[in-house]
């Protein structure tokens, strides 16, 4: 019967949940940004990941219907400014909701994944 010190495990607070396991080396300039407003601009997102670094591409996906579908891809310029906007943006609100920002996996799997 150990006592229980109530340190076992605690598992790091969720910084960076899974993606990319928060501090850790960033693999790609390409960012996933979730959790946008519907109502968000590509150049309201460009100004805001700016404040990282130097952004080369803004994608916004949309539904079938030309409709945003409330995430975006940010392209940084090099791996230091996609780590710094990480850092810098992800669980930060932004137009009233909180980012949630990790590198962008690769398309067609490079990595297991799912």
């Amino acid at each position: 019967g150990q006592p229980d010190l109530g340190f076992g495990g605690g598992g790091g607070g969720g910084y960076g949940g899974g993606g990319g396991g928060g501090g850790g080396p960033v693999s790609s300039t390409r960012l996933y940004v979730g959790n946008l407003d519907f109502g968000t601009t590509e150049d309201s997102v460009r100004q805001h990941f700016l404040r990282s670094g130097d952004v080369q591409d803004v994608y916004f996906p949309k539904d079938g219907d030309g409709r945003p579908r409330g995430f975006a891809f940010v392209t940084m310029a090099d791996l230091g400014g996609a780590e710094k906007a990480i850092q810098d943006t992800d669980g930060i609100e932004f137009e009233g909701r909180m980012l949630k920002v990790n590198c962008a996996r690769p398309k067609g799997g490079g990595g297991g994944g799912y």
